[in-house]
Order: C-alpha cells, then sequence, then structure tokens
C-alpha cells in the first residue's frame, strides 16, 4: 500500500525591490520550493506568497502569514517550508511562539538556505541555536543603541537639533525639570526612532549599502528628524554615531 505523501505548505516573502537584485524575489523563492517539494517527494497544497510586506510585521498581522497559521492550526498541513527564517519572522520570540505551537502539532519547518528540517532532534536544536544567536545579536545592538544615545546626550547635543533616536523634553509643561544642571533641555529616548535605528543596525549587518538601507525606509514611508527622505549619508551618520 503506497503511502500518502506529506502535505506541506510553502511561504515566500519580499518587502523591497532590493532584495529582487539579491535573490529573494517571489520567483526565485517559488523556484526553490518547488524544486525541494520535488526533490523530496511531498505534496505542495498551497505556496502562499505576501509581496510587498516588511518582516518587522509579525507573521499573524500579514495576510499571507495569517492564511499561512490558519492552515497549521486546522492541521491541513504536516510540514512548513521557506526559503529563510527571516521571510517567515519578524524576531526570535515570534519563530520561537509560533514554532512551539507547530512542534505540539508535530508540524515540521523546513529552512532551504541552510537546509534545516525539524523533523529530526538535530534540526531542532539547531533551529534553536540560530534563533537564540539571532536573539542575541539583537539585544547587542540595542545595548549599542542604549551606549550611542548615552554619548548624544554627554557632547551635548541639547543645544542644538536632537539627533535621531532622541527628543527634547517639554519644556512649556516640564518648566525646569526639563533643564539639566546648566540650564539645557535634556533629552530622553524617542522610542520609535530607536527601532528604526535598530533595523537600521540589523540591515546594514546584514550587507545591506547604505543607499540600499535608505531607498528601504523611503519605500516604508518612515521619514527622517526632519520629516524628510532618506540619503545614504544620514544613514551613514546613524550608524557610525551608534557603533559602540
Amino acid at each position: 500500500m503506497t503511502e500518502e505523501p506529506v502535505s506541506v505548505v510553502g511561504y515566500i516573502r519580499v518587502s523591497t525591490k532590493e532584495q529582487a537584485a539579491e535573490g529573494v524575489s517571489l520567483d526565485a523563492q517559488r523556484a526553490k520550493i518547488d524544486a525541494y517539494v520535488t526533490y523530496k517527494g511531498y505534496k505542495l497544497v498551497e505556496l502562499i506568497a505576501d509581496e510587498g510586506v516588511s518582516a518587522g510585521k509579525p507573521l499573524n498581522e500579514r495576510e499571507g502569514g495569517a492564511r499561512l497559521l490558519a492552515m497549521t492550526d486546522a492541521k491541513q498541513v504536516s510540514g512548513v517550508i521557506a526559503c529563510k527564517l527571516d521571510r517567515l519572522f519578524r524576531n526570535a520570540l515570534d519563530c520561537l511562539e509560533v514554532t512551539h505551537a507547530w512542534d505540539a502539532e508535530d508540524i515540521t519547518m523546513h529552512l532551504l538556505d541552510i537546509n534545516l528540517d525539524t523533523s529530526t532532534p538535530y534540526g531542532r536544536f539547531f533551529m534553536t541555536s540560530i534563533v537564540a544567536f539571532a536573539e542575541l545579536e539583537r539585544a547587542m545592538i540595542r545595548e549599542r543603541i542604549r551606549v550611542g544615545m548615552a554619548q548624544v546626550k554627554a557632547e551635548g547635543y541639547q543645544l542644538g537639533a536632537a539627533p535621531y533616536g532622541a527628543e527634547h523634553l517639554d519644556k512649556e509643561s516640564l518648566g525646569e525639570e526639563a533643564l539639566d544642571a546648566n540650564g539645557r533641555v535634556m533629552l530622553r529616548e524617542n522610542p520609535e526612532q530607536v527601532e528604526v535605528i535598530e533595523k537600521i543596525k540589523e540591515l546594514r549587518y546584514s550587507g545591506m549599502t547604505y543607499q540600499a538601507i535608505a531607498d528601504k525606509l523611503n519605500q516604508d514611508e518612515i521619514k527622517t528628524q526632519k520629516g524628510k527622505s532618506w540619503h545614504k549619508s544620514v544613514v551613514y551618520n546613524i550608524v557610525k554615531r551608534n557603533r559602540h
């Protein structure tokens, strides 16, 4: 009696034009998944695509991602295939929460760039390890940004415009509480901008050029401190300022 082939769902995603040049266009991802499914003898139930969707969105907040999770929740498939971990998840926490639920339902994950298959003990261990290292790198980036903000304050930016990632305290509402010992308006971190800095540094560490990062920020409609478009020089200065 012939066994039924393993049913899987493929997931592909792109967010920027630059990714097409980096070999992760939708067509490139689709071809890799099709080849893998054929090689393994799996049954591809559906190939779900999220086009123009940022990696910053959790999987369940993407249209395609929500459909993928609905299929795994309904146990319509036994495996999920993607070309890279960052096609699926925004960060380590997102990954661990989702894959923990998949493990409980015996749904495996296949990542083609590192030949990862979580159906094996080695595959599950390796996945946990790479996620842990990814989270460690993010924590180190956040720490560098924190140190960078402290350096910004020490260099007396209170006298001029606040650098990206920081903002002046509101002197009108706080009065003298907004001033330091020298009578200058103090700075505080801007959480939304700090998150952008973190993303810029991640992209830079992944190998993207300053121009490519500027193009991505413009495409995602993120504004600079002055509400203008991004240029590679602005990105460069932010990376340099937070290189600690």
